[in-house]
């Protein structure tokens, strides 16, 4: 269901082969938005090639990809560090790494603050 605007109401709209979503009964196009996999090219006045679009985030993880890398290198090494001292205990390895994720959300949100703070004034 979509919101149209000239209805003023949600109406099914129909996904097209071409990319557009239009209106079921009159036809009019209620959205012209374009995903693709593969990234596409466009060349600015200099004759440079540049990327074209934006990149639509997965919805797969609640953290980045590079913030996914930081966990899983700390994960790592802190089972290293435990089986160097020892103990092959993977649930403790879990448990450091829970510890470790609340320890860097609390330094960024500090970060933020700060900045918030040192913008104001």
């Amino acid at each position: 269901m979509v919101y149209y605007s000239h209805r003023a109401k949600n109406v099914a709209g129909q996904r097209l082969d071409d990319g557009f979503l239009c209106c079921g009964s009159c036809g009019r196009v209620l959205e012209d938005y374009f995903f693709a996999e593969e990234p596409s090219f466009v060349k600015n006045a200099v004759g440079q090639s540049k990327l074209s679009g934006n990149y639509v985030r997965i919805v797969q993880s609640e953290y980045s990809e590079s913030r996914q890398r930081t966990l899983d290198r700390a994960y790592d090494e802190i089972k290293y560090l435990s089986f160097g001292l020892g103990v092959n205990d993977e649930h403790m390895a879990e448990q450091a790494l829970t510890f470790y994720k609340v320890k860097t959300s609390f330094d960024l949100l500090i970060l933020n603050l700060l900045s918030i703070y040192l913008h104001i004034f």
